[in-house]
């Protein structure tokens, strides 16, 4: 569930009831005041309620997870992937069994999807961000050599 419509008699009774459906903090979500509720009068006659939307908003990481997935399916690769990341630089390494289709040669293919990875992050991130990716440490032993 990515998103909630949610009342309460107050707009921050609204606000939280929709956060805690989702089980999510106030920074994780984007908010949007559906209508406007009325105390009415005396609090008795007239009473509306406020109804706010609750959106979950996607961070960075899990997008270029599925974005990589994809990416995978459709070259037929299976694996996990681990994510680090740290402010200005993101580091995507992949295990899997069959990474001969995204060697290729010399890593080409490799290279390829960082630059696809590089691409996608920078689309959605609020800052310039670098990609570091690999395939069962395949830079990191070929720097070694």
């Amino acid at each position: 569930m990515n998103s909630v419509t949610a009342t309460g008699n107050t707009i921050d009774e609204a606000i939280a009831s929709g956060l805690a459906q989702l089980h999510i903090e106030e920074k994780q979500a984007e908010i949007t005041v559906v209508e406007e509720g009325k105390k009415g009068f005396f609090g008795l006659f007239g009473h509306k309620p406020f109804i706010v939307k609750v959106e979950k908003k996607e961070r960075l990481a899990e997008l270029v997870v599925d974005y990589l997935h994809g990416i995978m399916k459709e070259l037929g690769v299976e694996g996990t992937t681990h994510i680090e990341e740290t402010p200005g630089n993101m580091v995507i390494s992949l295990t899997t069994n069959e990474s001969k289709g995204l060697l290729a040669k010399n890593g080409q293919a490799l290279y390829a999807v960082e630059q696809l990875l590089q691409a996608k992050i920078n689309h959605h991130s609020e800052r310039f961000m670098t990609c570091e990716f690999d395939v069962n440490r395949w830079k990191e032993n070929r720097r070694k050599k």
